[in-house]
């Protein structure tokens, strides 16, 4: 484990499980950084905002209890982090970090690093849509960079903005009808039932399945994500679930929500503008 920080007693901690009260955690996070910034400590506060640590509760041999700020990264990733430890600059960034956050009435007696040898499901692959607009393209690279930075489930809701905004453009490039209120529930139905397109009598059950999961995508978002302070947040297999559900939907759609010619006659409007 890499040691970014150590406050007084013992010099070893055990990961005992992860604090389920993520947003009291983005809570004291933000007023850390704000300390930190005031006190001129801009390079810590960086460092705070860029690491997606997570409040763990530790021991150690002596079986004692504590709170202690925590990232599991891959192996290949551990490698690349193993210079920070032994540091000085980082070992006296990382300690401003730890004073912030007692300021922040948050103590934690580490800040540490651990290797991740879980094997996570894997992803399918991000679509190179031929209907698009400015903002399924910008979420779908927002989803990526967040995907591998800070983990699956901080990009449900850019992949969720994403499909929405796809639904919209497909919606309107197709001829159905669009509301300013519409959710993605209303576009998938129309787009399924009024895009003649989309009539395949092998796949209608299964079309009318995913009809299901896309009704589900609005609470899971609004629940279960950042986009609102929830405490419980989606697991990583959970959120890596709703990612490659709405990926899926997506690759399907962009090969049958408009014919070869269509695509060839109508090049996808960039300014289609998705309220999200």
């Amino acid at each position: 484990m890499i040691i970014l920080y150590k406050g007084s007693g013992s010099p070893h901690v055990y990961p005992v499980a992860r604090q389920s009260t993520f947003a009291g955690w983005a809570d004291v996070r933000q007023r850390a950084g704000l300390m930190l910034r005031a006190r001129g400590y801009s390079d810590a506060a960086q460092l705070l905002d860029e690491f997606p640590f997570e409040m763990w509760e530790g021991t150690n041999s002596s079986e004692d209890e504590f709170p202690f700020l925590y990232l599991a990264v891959p192996p290949e990733q551990y490698v690349g982090y193993e210079p920070l430890g032994i540091d000085p600059q980082y070992k006296l960034e990382f300690n401003r970090i730890a004073e912030a956050l007692v300021e922040a009435d948050s103590y934690v007696r580490f800040i540490a690093i651990g290797i991740a040898f879980e094997v996570e499901p894997p992803t399918v692959a991000t679509p190179t849509l031929e209907v698009s607009s400015e903002k399924v393209v910008q979420a779908l690279l927002d989803a990526e960079h967040l995907i591998a930075t800070r983990g699956p489930t901080n990009a449900v809701d850019r992949v969720h903005t994403a499909f929405h905004a796809y639904l919209v453009a497909a919606c309107r490039l197709a001829g159905v009808p669009v509301n300013p209120d519409d959710g993605v529930t209303q576009l998938f139905k129309r787009l399924r039932t009024e895009n003649a397109l989309l009539q395949q009598p092998i796949v209608n059950r299964v079309l009318a399945a995913m009809a299901s999961i896309v009704d589900t995508l609005n609470p899971v978002r609004n629940r279960s994500t950042l986009v609102h302070p929830n405490e419980i947040l989606l697991e990583r297999p959970e959120a890596i679930l709703v990612i490659n559900a709405v990926r899926t939907m997506l690759h399907y759609l962009d090969a049958r929500t408009v014919g070869p010619s269509s695509k060839k006659e109508s090049a996808p409007n960039p300014g289609v503008r998705a309220d999200c």
